[in-house]
């Protein structure tokens, strides 16, 4: 049987970095798993899926240290289910993704400005805001452009012929 998940997306809130009672590092995140679709009537439509992600040992410290919410990743892992009773007595299940490596696809330094300077979606009443006026280039001096040499490529062309036959490696 095959159990192997490969999923791109944007984690939902900042990775959350604990420890076991013997001492190995464990996080869990969420990301978001955005698709947008059409009806037959031309209608747009969009859903969201989100899936839970548990990361291991040095994979758990390395996520938290760098990861934040709405950083892009590219998952790889296994589906497995957690099962437990609640104090009630109610038994429950989660599915989630036990991730085997964890791919940064967005840089933080992206992440902080998206955080901080996340884009307002236009609305009627927003005006549309004018291009700044673009300042002229200043012309250089007569003197510099005299300065100024064009040097030509004096690569030789080799006819097609005399290639060899076996790359050299």
């Amino acid at each position: 049987m095959l159990n192997s998940v490969n999923l791109i997306g944007n984690l939902t809130r900042d990775p959350e970095l604990r420890y076991t009672q013997s001492g190995a590092p464990v996080a869990n995140f969420t990301i978001a798993l955005n698709r947008i679709w059409m009806d037959s009537d031309g209608e747009k439509h969009e859903d969201a899926i989100f899936v839970p992600i548990i990361c291991w040992r040095k994979q758990a410290e390395t996520v938290s240290q760098y990861l934040r919410k709405g950083s892009r990743v590219v998952v790889e892992g296994r589906l497995t289910q957690r099962r437990w009773e609640t104090e009630s007595g109610e038994k429950r299940s989660i599915l989630e993704v036990t991730a085997i490596r964890v791919g940064f696809l967005s840089r933080r330094q992206e992440d902080e400005v998206t955080q901080k300077e996340q884009p307002q979606k236009p609305t009627q009443e927003m005006k549309i805001q004018e291009e700044p006026t673009k300042k002229p280039v200043p012309e250089t001096p007569k003197a510099e452009k005299a300065k100024i040499v064009k040097v030509e490529k004096a690569q030789e062309e080799i006819p097609f012929d005399d290639l060899p036959d076996e790359p050299p490696f």
